[in-house]
């Protein structure tokens, strides 16, 4: 009887250690893989980072042409009130 407790005992510990060197495995592999996707992730947010600064450097430089067709604008409108009240006067 002991005999077969101390047999069943042993496959029991035996598949145990099965399962604990599997799970060991299983742990460096979801480390790798983590490891992998946080220079990924990185990676996505720098290229995120960089792609912001050039929106909003886009968006910079279109304020300003804009400002400029407004400038523009504002001029011609003078010249052209300054025409029309020369030709009033005439």
């Amino acid at each position: 009887m002991s005999q077969d407790l101390l047999s069943q005992l042993e496959r029991k510990v035996s598949h145990s250690i099965e399962v604990i060197e599997l799970l060991k495995m299983q742990i460096d592999e979801l480390e790798s893989e983590n490891s992998q996707i946080k220079a990924e992730n990185t990676a996505v947010k720098n290229e995120n980072q960089e792609l912001k600064d050039e929106q909003a450097k886009w968006k910079n430089d279109l304020q300003e042409i804009i400002g400029q067709f407004d400038k523009v604008e504002t001029k011609n409108e003078v010249k052209i009130e300054a025409v029309q009240v020369e030709e009033a006067t005439i």
